[in-house]
């Protein structure tokens, strides 16, 4: 629950929040980055220039507005968000509510509606706008947006459905989801300006989805679909530099295209998972962080 108690070190409080989030990507950005310059050493004229200018990648300021090599290019909306992070949450311990029920809708309708007059589409996050990149303002408007739905979804919880508002919210919610798959497969001409409707059908379902008033609410909530939700970081992050692997690689050559889609999606599973085992068995035993902390800190 939001609450504006003990605001008095906000700043710091803000600083440690942004760095609990850093140190919880970084094992997963780090290992994905080196993959990604691997790749890119092996298939790319890379430069010297090229390998320093990446590190900022690696620091998380790509969307800062520095010039940057980019190796692992979905990396952007980690940075984005990171930065929103920084700009909103303090505003949000500070004004509570207030914020939420006021500044959250301006920014929600002044932003999207500035993006969709300037680019009709939210893709090209990477685009320069002159002071920041597309992606900032992208990600600002969209952090905003889930500070409503929150909101809404608590409110929503607290009702006490028919059985066929729970049917009825659930046919929504699963619908939503459903849309944009058979946009992006069926929709062949000027797909980029259906991105704000499919944001807004896709809006409604994660506010029901997190309502937990829908009937399938209770299948997705197990071990499974936890296991699920945290995978989902590494193969976020390992995706894009195994594509660029499998399509380049002449050991792929001899497959078709459906073929190497399968290839594709079962490597990237495996990377994941073992990503995911590895990282969370060190992070348990303190292996990570302690050792590196004891090279230069006498305990």
């Amino acid at each position: 629950e939001v609450c504006n108690e003990g605001i008095d070190n906000l700043g710091k409080e803000t600083v440690l929040f942004i760095f609990k989030k850093v140190k919880n990507f970084f094992p997963y950005v780090f290992v994905c980055y080196v993959i990604g310059l691997i790749i890119m050493s092996i298939y790319e004229d890379m430069t010297i220039k090229s390998y320093i200018l990446s590190i900022f990648e690696l620091l998380f300021i790509k969307m800062s507005g520095i010039q940057t090599t980019e190796v692992n290019g979905v990396t952007w909306y980690i940075s984005a968000m990171l930065i929103s992070m920084w700009i909103l949450y303090p505003l949000l311990r500070k004004y509570n509510y207030n914020f939420i029920y006021l500044g959250c809708p301006l920014i929600v309708l002044l932003l999207g509606g500035w993006l969709s007059q300037n680019f009709e589409h939210l893709r090209t996050p990477e685009l320069w706008t002159g002071f920041v990149y597309k992606g900032l303002i992208r990600s600002i408007f969209e952090l905003s947006l889930g500070c409503i739905l929150f909101v809404v979804a608590e409110k929503i919880n607290k009702v006490n459905f028919t059985s066929f508002g729970r049917l009825f919210i659930t046919i929504v919610e699963i619908i939503g989801f459903l849309i944009p798959f058979f946009v992006c497969q069926f929709v062949v001409d000027n797909i980029l300006s259906y991105d704000f409707v499919m944001l807004l059908f896709l809006s409604l379902s994660v506010m029901f989805a997190f309502s937990e008033k829908t009937y399938e609410y209770k299948l997705f909530n197990n071990k499974f679909f936890y296991h699920l939700e945290n995978l989902s970081l590494p193969l976020y992050l390992c995706h894009v530099v195994l594509r660029v692997f499998i399509l380049n690689s002449s050991m792929f050559i001899k497959f078709n295209y459906y073929e190497k889609i399968v290839i594709f999606v079962i490597i990237s599973i495996v990377l994941s998972e073992i990503l995911l085992f590895v990282i969370n068995f060190l992070k348990k035993r303190n292996f990570y962080y302690e050792n590196i902390k004891k090279l230069f800190v006498q305990v």
